[in-house]
């Protein structure tokens, strides 16, 4: 059965280095490289192969503060014409760092005010917030194959 997931920019999990190859490796830390500098146009040349886009939400290997493109696009202020491009990749607006906080919180905190519109997640189809913990911590015991009651 295909489910068409094909152009679906992924999100990768917890990949360590340990278990990825040690090409992907230093292509992966160019990119966090270049995001953390700001270096924008190395990073849309990265990104740009079509089997590299799936890393649009690909953070450092590793690293603590999960910070993807866009998080960094985000705390740099980049040009909105950046953030399109990473949005048209497929760069999730909801995609939270390790201190919770989704690209739009860090630039708003950070008075990046011109980004504010882009970065405001699209709400399709509202679910209360206590139905998405639920559904997080049913995702996360399926992951960690832990078994919990189901109320």
């Amino acid at each position: 059965m295909r489910y068409g997931l094909e152009g679906i920019a992924q999100w990768d999990g917890r990949i360590t280095r340990a278990v990825g190859n040690p090409h992907e490796v230093a292509q992966r830390d160019e990119l966090a490289n270049a995001t953390r500098d700001g270096n924008w146009q190395r990073v849309l040349t990265i990104l740009s192969p079509r089997d590299q886009r799936n890393w649009v939400n690909a953070v450092r290997l590793d690293g603590k503060k999960r910070y993807a493109p866009l998080h960094q696009a985000a705390w740099h202020g980049a040009p909105t014409d950046i953030v399109q491009g990473l949005l048209e990749y497929g760069a999730w607006r909801t995609l939270r760092n390790s201190a919770g906080e989704r690209p739009a919180d860090i630039a708003a905190a950070r008075g990046h005010h011109h980004l504010a519109r882009i970065l405001e997640p699209e709400v399709k189809h509202h679910v209360p917030g206590d139905v998405l913990t639920d559904l997080q911590r049913n995702l996360y015991a399926l992951f960690s194959g832990v078994s919990i009651d189901v109320v």
